[in-house]
């Protein structure tokens, strides 16, 4: 290692400092050279042993497989155009009960406007409304008068809902 790199790592507190600096590993003389030959012995041996197969494939097998395979195919496709046949006819069936029920809804729903709510009302309710004077066009004392509420009843009121008086 070089003196001032080591001067250096040293200041810094370094424990690279006072390690050795020769390689750790080292190779056997003439190894290289060898290599050639060691791997053109290894690479001619044969090196996969023989062995038998666990299971046999019947005699003509891979002849009829590609019909047999059509065949799956073609089966499985017809299935699925049924399947898809079928969730249509179930969509189409629930899109018509909404609209039967959305339709329900409507012509049986109560057509309560005010103008019809108002000509449900007797004349007379009206006028009997009309002639009680109204407690914010600021005759509030008729309005309790005509009410027969007292005082004392105000504030009884006031007390069971919360209020506070000042």
């Amino acid at each position: 290692m070089n003196e001032a790199v080591k001067t250096e790592l040293e200041q810094m507190g370094s424990t690279l400092a006072g390690m050795p600096g020769d390689m750790p590993y080292a190779v056997p003389e003439g190894y290289f050279a060898a290599m050639e030959e060691r791997v053109m012995n290894v690479t001619t041996e044969p090196s996969i042993p023989e062995t038998s197969m666990p299971y046999a494939v019947p005699a003509g097998y891979f002849d009829t497989l590609p019909e047999a395979m059509t065949a799956r195919a073609m089966k499985a496709a017809n299935g699925g155009a049924l399947h898809f046949g079928r969730l249509r006819m179930a969509a189409a069936a629930v899109v018509l009960l909404m609209a039967g029920v959305g339709a329900w809804m409507v012509l049986t729903q109560n057509n309560t406007t005010p103008d019809r709510l108002l000509a449900r009302v007797n004349e007379r309710d009206i006028r009997e409304y009309l002639a009680v004077p109204d407690a914010v066009s600021g005759n509030a004392e008729a309005y309790v008068q005509q009410a027969k509420v007292g005082p004392d009843d105000i504030v009884t009121y006031l007390d069971e809902t919360g209020w506070e008086l000042n």
